[in-house]
């Protein structure tokens, strides 16, 4: 299933929890390019679960949305996105844990959301009990290669997350950040 910027698809899913042990998932989901991963108007109904494995969605690339449905369970972190567009819309974020694992580069993080060189928007959200043995506990934001990228975080609760290191809520690492509407 692909879509286009033209002619995007939606995925709508029922509520209910999307897990290797309910449904047999195989965890991290890819996100597609221009495709809606779409839930119900309360994303406590519609959960996807990692039960541990690392990842619950992960985009190399990719313009995506996610919206309406709860993020958990993940060993990695929730989201992860490198060089794509992602938004996330009334969406709930929670109880992921970001932890080392063989071979991974120290300085990776984000227990919730970690972003690399990626516009992310995450609006109407709560991004809550996520952790990271590194940085950016509830969301990790990075721009190593220094890309144009945009954080957008707005109507969002961002409460008990927690870093070893930096960030518990939010850890951004960019050259130059220009807050607006703070």
């Amino acid at each position: 299933m692909y879509g286009t910027e033209s002619i995007p698809i939606s995925i709508n899913l029922a509520p209910g929890l999307y897990a290797s042990s309910t449904t047999d998932e195989r965890f991290p989901l890819p996100l597609i390019n221009y495709v809606a991963i779409v839930g119900s108007d309360n994303a406590c109904n519609v959960v996807i679960d990692a039960e541990t494995a690392p990842g619950v969605f992960t985009g190399h690339g990719d313009t995506a949305s996610i919206s309406g449905v709860t993020l958990t369970g993940s060993s990695r972190s929730g989201l992860f996105a490198e060089q794509s567009s992602i938004t996330l819309d009334n969406c709930v974020v929670r109880d992921n844990m970001r932890i080392d694992h063989p071979g991974d580069d120290p300085d990776n993080g984000g227990g919730g959301i970690a972003s690399y060189n990626s516009d992310l928007i995450v609006s109407h959200c709560t991004i809550e009990n996520n952790a990271s043995t590194q940085s950016g506990g509830g969301i990790l934001f990075v721009n190593p290669l220094d890309f144009p990228t945009t954080l957008s975080v707005s109507d969002t609760m961002i409460q008990n997350n927690s870093a070893a290191i930096d960030g518990g809520g939010v850890y951004c690492e960019l050259e130059l950040i220009d807050p607006i509407g703070t």
